[in-house]
């Protein structure tokens, strides 16, 4: 017999193994008499195969002819179900017999032998390799709850105990619910595990206590309505069971394979003397680096979540284009756990990955610009970025300060190749080190260099515009004796929030070791959108307003003045809620439902504690999960002293007695209105025209690049990227992108299927319209479409309108003439906003989407598509409109509506 030539070390595992009884250790296949047979033997992470004539040896499958081993494997298969069977029989009497007995010998024997090269494929792909090279593989000595590569059968992340004592039939004695017999059911299923199938259901657990807690389960009754298990089949191809060996035998080999299309992987791997060989074949044109990295990732993946997507190994290289450096690129940022689209919109907004990150078309494993998963936060920083300074122009009421710091003279974002050649100071690192998350965004955004000092200099030049208006409205204000809410009120058109005799409980002022912090309730609208701005976040247009003005919430500004600080700035926004069953007209309790910084960050661990002490004093209830956490009373004393803690309540401003005159407003909006023209200098007009010529360069680069890129993922097929999109979506900032017209268009021919594909008969119109087009994080296209078609009734002289979702249940309704006329379609005063759903069709709601859509195109053209309406309604007309008016006015649909309208009289009479 054949054996393979292996390390000692490994023939001591080996022995080992075989010892304790776990799995099996080959598989020999014996094709017939005067035949050569096969045999297969299980290694680390790899299978030997070699002829059973003596002295042969084996050598990795790949490396042995695909034609010999492709018949042997046909031939395992026909003795597999040759065992399968005999195996019903063998199985007598043992669906009531202790489920821990020890069958019988001829039992053991064959379900050795079925379960044989699952076994060896499982024990091979739980080879534990060093931790470090150089050093002892641990191998196979593990404990059955270690963590292992999951194979193409299995549900998830599984543990090495999975694969273990497979051929004994209490890891298959499960109860069993169906019209067919135990030994029946219980013999498809190792058969088809036999098989390598993915049966939907995975042996009982290999400790005993665990499996009697499976069949006990198992056991219960289902539930009422609950669908049976679905019935397991055998697959009794051939073909089909030799694709799954080389397909298993490809993911033992190389984890990180289970995440390429399995076809591509086939043809990789054969020939191929290693695993990292054939990912490079995966991969043209990709560096050696970034295919080290992205296959550590993948093979934590397989690990740790069981089965990915078969193109997630390719992805990122393929949408990347035909571009080496850039696919290196793209494939480097997928293995720092960035994906396609985050890259697309990092090199939209700064350029390309390689300018912006240098070094990253080589990046492996170990590279420091791969760690931690910050590459996805840094770009998410860098969207941020651009969206904040593609914003600026929005504004016209202040000038623009400098932007050279932010943007070059060409438009570009100082990142990346563009960036500053000065290095951070060593303050600024420690600083951010002080708290965990601001620490990994800070680390993050190191990743890209210029980033850090980018994000600080919008900061800065939306602080200069803050504390220009702020100047402004203190100035009117003094001039004019009005509070700031009331300039608001006179000005922006909004008036403030109404406030509560319990809402300056709220309000506090606090001295500690980080400086003066001010506690207020906001005011004005205006203050969320100057705060939202300020910090980067989303209270200023989030709907906040609006739940502030109805009672159920209150926002909180947590203003902070350091030493040097002229006026406060904004430091935390929280978000204050009424607990249920608070009445707002008497006192309330509130609630903390969240605190944010600047960029959503959470508060630090000094700042938790004093909001902590807030909560305590003024009396906000705050959850145990939340970003400040509820103080006990020694807690509160220990962290008031560490603070230095010394609280001071806001003296109530007292309320105007008379509202200003209509003049004294009039005043203010002018008055306000020539201190803000007073502030356009010449040179600060200057300043302000070319910051607007760099943003709307940068804007318009981003877009071009998009619309592009998109473009060309159409031309290599992506069918769904049509039409228009919303470069928001992606860009926040970039506007409406055009992509290749629609091929399908809104009005076409509904022809008769039932003629046969090649029927031309027209028998109605089809109405097609796209509700929207979303792009993955993986750039694939998912378009959402409402189709209807428009035909000819089940009754004489009927509509009927088919209705459908991206193409879902068909919603049919049917409409006699007067039917179609209370629905009020015909209305010419019939107007309104189609996306509020809200309109009254006289028809059930699920069926108003149709009719809306039907009405969406009445007053369109018809064209070429006259005599296809005219073959459902009978009536000439140049639109959908004329078509329908003048089918509601025929001899017979005039009938009908009159003996509609006598009926409902007459059941109006006998109530």
């Amino acid at each position: 017999m054949a054996q393979p030539r292996l390390a000692p070390f490994l023939v001591r595992q080996l022995e080992r193994q075989r010892a304790l009884g776990r799995s099996a250790l080959q598989v020999d296949i014996t094709p017939g008499e005067g035949l050569e047979g096969l045999s297969l033997f299980a290694g680390p992470r790899t299978v030997l195969v070699s002829p059973t004539a003596p002295g042969s040896v084996g050598v990795p499958w790949q490396l042995y002819p695909a034609s010999d081993l492709d018949h042997a494997l046909r031939t395992l298969h026909t003795q597999i179900i040759e065992d399968a069977h005999a195996l019903p029989e063998l199985l007598t009497g043992w669906a009531s017999a202790d489920p821990e007995a020890t069958p019988s010998k001829a039992i053991q024997r064959r379900l050795r032998r079925m379960l044989s090269l699952r076994s060896v494929l499982e024990l091979a792909a739980a080879w534990e390799d060093a931790p470090v090279p150089g050093h002892v593989a641990p191998g196979w000595t593990s404990r059955a709850a270690r963590r292992v590569f999951a194979l193409p059968w299995h549900h998830g992340p599984v543990n090495v105990g999975a694969g273990w004592h497979l051929h004994h039939l209490r890891r298959w004695h499960r109860p069993h619910v169906g019209p067919d017999s135990w030994e029946e059911a219980t013999a498809r299923t190792i058969t088809a595990a036999a098989l390598l199938q993915n049966t939907g259901s995975a042996p009982l657990c290999v400790e005993r206590a665990e499996r009697q807690r499976q069949r006990a389960a198992l056991a219960l009754p289902p539930l009422p309505g609950a669908a049976l298990p679905p019935l397991v089949r055998p697959d009794l191809d051939p073909d089909a069971f030799v694709r799954r060996v080389r397909w298993a035998l490809s993911v033992v080999l190389e984890p990180a394979l289970v995440g390429f299309e399995p076809d591509e992987v086939l043809l990789a791997v054969q020939g191929a003397r290693s695993g990292a060989l054939a990912l490079s074949r995966l991969l043209p044109d990709v560096a050696a680096g970034p295919v080290q990295a992205l296959a550590e990732r993948l093979r934590t993946d397989a690990k740790y979540r069981g089965q990915i997507r078969h193109d997630e190994g390719t992805r990122s290289a393929r949408v990347a284009g035909g571009c080496p450096v850039r696919r290196s690129a793209w494939t480097a940022a997928r293995a720092a756990g960035a994906w396609p689209t985050h890259c697309l919109t990092a090199e939209a907004a700064a350029g390309p990955l390689h300018l912006l990150l240098p070094g990253i078309q080589h990046a492996g494993p170990t590279s420091e610009l791969l760690q931690e998963n910050r590459l996805s936060t840094a770009f998410e920083e860098i969207t941020d970025l651009f969206t904040a300074v593609a914003s600026l122009p929005a504004e016209q009421d202040v000038p623009l300060p400098e932007l050279s710091g932010l943007l070059t003279g060409r438009g570009f974002l100082r990142l990346g190749a563009h960036a500053p050649s000065s290095p951070l100071t060593a303050p600024l690192l420690e600083t951010a080190l002080q708290d965990d998350w601001q620490r990994e965004r800070s680390l993050a955004m190191f990743v890209v260099p210029g980033l850090t000092e980018a994000v600080e200099a919008i900061q800065a030049v939306n602080a200069v515009r803050e504390q220009t208006r702020a100047k402004v409205k203190n100035e009117v204000c003094h001039a004019t004796g009005l509070s700031e809410a009331e300039l608001e009120e006179a000005t922006g058109g909004e008036r403030a929030f109404d406030r509560t005799p319990g809402d300056a409980e709220l309000e506090r002022t606090v001295q500690w070791t980080g400086g003066l912090w001010s506690l207020l309730l906001a005011r004005h609208p205006q203050e969320l959108v100057s705060d939202g701005r300020a910090l980067s976040h989303c209270v200023g247009w989030g709907g906040y307003a609006h739940a502030v003005r109805a009672g159920r919430s209150r926002i909180v500004r947590v203003l902070a003045s350091g030493p040097e600080d002229k006026e406060p700035v904004p430091l935390l926004t929280l978000e204050l809620g009424r607990d249920s069953g608070d009445d707002p007209s008497l006192g309330s309790r509130w609630h903390l439902v969240q605190a944010r910084g600047a960029s959503n960050r959470p508060p630090t661990r000094n700042e938790a504690a004093l909001l902590g002490l807030w909560a305590r004093e003024v009396g906000v209830r705050l959850s145990p999960s939340g970003e400040a956490t509820p103080l006990t009373a020694q807690a509160a004393c220990t962290a008031t002293e560490r603070l230095a803690v010394k609280w001071e309540t806001l003296s109530a401003c007292p309320e105007r007695s008379v509202p200003p005159t209509s003049q004294v407003l009039q005043e203010a909006g002018r008055l306000m209105a020539e201190t803000l023209a007073a502030r356009w200098t010449p040179d600060a007009a200057r300043l302000h025209q070319e910051g607007l010529r760099r943003v709307a360069q940068l804007v318009e680069r981003a877009r071009s690049h998009l619309t592009s890129e998109l473009l060309r993922l159409h031309r290599e097929g992506d069918a769904l990227l049509v039409g228009s999109l919303s470069g928001d979506s992606l860009l926040p900032g970039t506007g409406a992108l055009t992509l290749a017209p629609d091929p399908q268009p809104a009005l076409q021919v509904l022809t008769d299927d039932k003629a046969g594909p090649s029927s031309s008969r027209a028998i109605g119109l089809r109405i097609n319209r796209r509700l929207s087009l979303e792009i993955g994080t993986d750039l694939r296209a998912r378009a959402h479409r409402q189709t209807l078609d428009l035909r000819s009734g089940k009754r004489p002289g009927e509509l009927a309108v088919c209705f459908s979702v991206d193409g879902g249940p068909l919603i049919n309704t049917y409409f006699s003439p007067a039917a179609l006329m209370n629905t009020g379609l015909l209305d010419p005063l019939h107007v309104g906003d189609e996306g509020q759903g809200g309109w009254t069709w006289g028809v059930a709601r699920r069926r108003q989407a149709g009719l809306t859509l039907l009405w969406s195109v009445l007053d369109e053209p018809l064209g070429e598509l006259e005599t296809a309406v005219s073959a459902v309604t009978r009536q000439p007309g140049g639109t959908l409109r004329a078509q329908l008016e003048a089918w509601t006015k025929t001899a017979a649909a005039l009938r009908s509506m009159a003996h509609q309208q006598t009926h409902a009289a007459e059941r109006l009479v006998s109530r």
